[in-house]
């Protein structure tokens, strides 16, 4: 074959193959499947802004998905190194968990919780199994110190429906206290 029919030939496939990619991840489709594109579907289960009447996604003007109801922290703060400088010693401190419920926000306190002394923040986060709070607190602590010293986190959690519930705290990845708390009827 002459040169300029095999370009040709080229030219052709790279069109087809062209083609058949612009179709295959072209956006704006209308169907209900289970894709990630923008779209107008009534029933899926993507991760994009669309006008869902039912779907678990977030940012989009669905009513009833669980995207806005239930449980979720919504305040995460720590008290400063408590660093043994007034009448005990910091190792005579022992963890503990304080609770507080008020218009519908649950506070949780792990009083004096080990964690690096040059930390910037305590991040928080949490999962529920039926009336199991999980609360998984990690430091946050770019330029590490050789020790240790005890901390207040405070996590507020708010959308928690009626019940008794316990409370496990994970410092770190590693298991550090539990507790229990009763969220009663607002009514």
């Amino acid at each position: 074959m002459v040169w300029w029919k095999r370009f040709f030939v080229a030219i052709v496939i790279a069109a087809v193959f062209g083609l058949a990619l612009g179709v295959a991840l072209s956006c704006g489709d209308d169907d209900d499947d289970n894709d990630v594109t923008a779209d107008d579907d009534v029933a899926d289960d993507d991760a994009t802004t669309d006008d869902d009447a039912v779907d678990d996604d977030t940012a989009d003007d669905d009513t009833a998905d669980d995207d806005t109801a239930g449980p979720s922290v919504i305040d995460v703060s720590n008290s400063d190194c408590k660093d043994g400088s007034g009448s005990e010693a910091k190792d005579d401190w022992p963890q503990d968990l304080a609770f507080d419920y008020e218009d519908g926000i649950l506070t949780v306190t792990h009083v004096n919780g080990y964690f690096n002394c040059c930390l910037d923040s305590i991040e928080v986060t949490m999962s529920i199994a039926g009336l199991v709070i999980d609360l998984y607190e990690v430091e946050v602590t770019p330029n590490p110190c050789f020790c240790e010293c005890p901390f207040n986190v405070v996590t507020e959690i708010a959308g928690l429906a009626p019940g008794t519930y316990a409370v496990n705290i994970y410092a770190n990845g590693l298991f550090a206290i539990s507790g229990e708390v009763e969220i009663p009827n607002e009514g």
